[in-house]
């Protein structure tokens, strides 16, 4: 999903989607609010804590030479229908 700072209100319209979502990956403009000073972009925050409540786990691209679009994309991974193996955890 990359819909320019309207991700916050999306979330919110999807929970029976997200129930048969395996996999997400959602763009936030954090990157752009930091430029731009438009704090409506500012949305990566919102949007994990979305997604932690929703039974997501949370991760994020980390590095130091990371393009900042890239450090500002939110993956997660439904743990209701990956397997622990699939998530990297012990059972």
């Amino acid at each position: 999903m990359n819909i320019e700072g309207a991700e916050r209100w999306a979330v919110h319209g999807m929970s029976k989607t997200l129930k048969n979502t395996r996999v997400l990956c959602i763009s936030c403009h954090d990157f752009l609010a930091d430029s731009r000073g438009e704090d409506d972009l500012r949305t990566k925050e919102p949007i994990q804590d979305f997604l932690r409540q929703a039974g997501f786990k949370v991760a994020m691209r980390t590095g130091t030479n990371l393009p900042p679009y890239l450090r500002d994309q939110v993956w997660a991974f439904n743990q209701h229908t990956l397997s622990h193996q699939q998530l990297g955890t012990a059972a």
